[in-house]
């Protein structure tokens, strides 16, 4: 998703960016004690939200973070003002039955120093305009970050965890049923469509959709400028 572009568009809102360990600067295994569940990364934003001050949130959602967002909306609805889910199936219900799902160790062996070539196949086969869905620059990026010590082994351990977050989505939903707030789901063809594709329209869309909130309290986060809050 190119998100810095959606987030100039959703800029009447506080927007709060979080990247799943082990992207961005986050480090495998860094939080919930290396478990890759979506419950788990449902209570590392839910810890998020609760640093912030955030007592009930718009959320936004696209791939991989969406069933930790339905997670979230499950165990915490009053957290949860509306919510948008854009690309992606949660386990269960279409994603653990695709093939995604592979033994870690096995999965990075097999990808180890092809890194470049995988993200070309995946951003080729994964949108409507091919390689061009993505700047060199941001390529460029995308292979050091999967090259970081440890990535590959953890970014499998998701798809690893697929099973645990079937089970987990079959209970949630056969004994809680739908989210019980005001829900938007997107989609198209391929993986990066619309979002990555079409990151304005996406964020024009979410815009119209969350402007008929009326449950949100004022937020004041002046206090985190130049705060450190990890010391490595």
């Amino acid at each position: 998703m190119k998100l810095n572009t959606m987030l100039v568009h959703l800029s009447v809102f506080w927007s709060v960016a979080t990247a799943l360990q082990p992207f961005g600067t986050t480090a495998p295994g860094a939080t919930s004690a290396s478990n890759y569940t979506a419950a788990a990364g449902a209570s590392d934003l839910e810890a998020i939200l609760a640093f912030l001050n955030i007592n009930k949130a718009l959320i936004l959602a696209h791939d991989k973070g969406v069933d930790l967002a339905t997670s979230l909306a499950h165990d915490n609805p009053e957290l949860v003002d509306r919510i948008i889910l854009a690309e992606y199936s949660p386990p269960g219900y279409g994603y653990s039955t695709s093939g995604q799902s592979v033994v870690p160790d096995v999965g990075a062996f097999f990808v180890q120093g092809k890194e470049e070539g995988i993200l070309s196949w995946y951003f080729w086969h994964g949108s409507y305009s091919g390689n061009d869905v993505m700047s060199n620059d941001l390529v460029e990026m995308y292979i050091r970050t999967v090259a970081k010590p440890g990535f590959l082994r953890a970014i499998f351990q998701y798809f690893a965890a697929a099973w645990q977050d079937e089970a987990y989505f079959k209970s949630k939903i056969n004994t809680m049923g739908k989210l019980q707030g005001p829900t938007l789901v997107m989609g198209g063809d391929a993986p990066f469509s619309p979002a990555g594709e079409n990151p304005v329209w996406v964020a024009n869309k979410a815009l119209q959709f969350f402007r008929g909130s009326t449950g949100l309290a004022a937020v004041e986060l002046s206090w985190l400028e130049d705060i450190i809050t990890i010391q490595c």
